[in-house]
């Protein structure tokens, strides 16, 4: 739904705030291939 993508987005935009690139980069590699296992 429309308000999941902006809690999302919201959720992003607060974590790169607050966390270290290396760390946020991993969590993005990680659900990248969470995805990719899925479909």
């Amino acid at each position: 739904s429309l308000y999941r993508r902006w809690a999302e987005f919201m959720a992003a935009e607060s974590w790169k705030d607050i966390s270290v690139p290396v760390r946020t980069t991993e969590v993005i590699d990680r659900s990248d291939m969470a995805k990719a296992g899925e479909s």
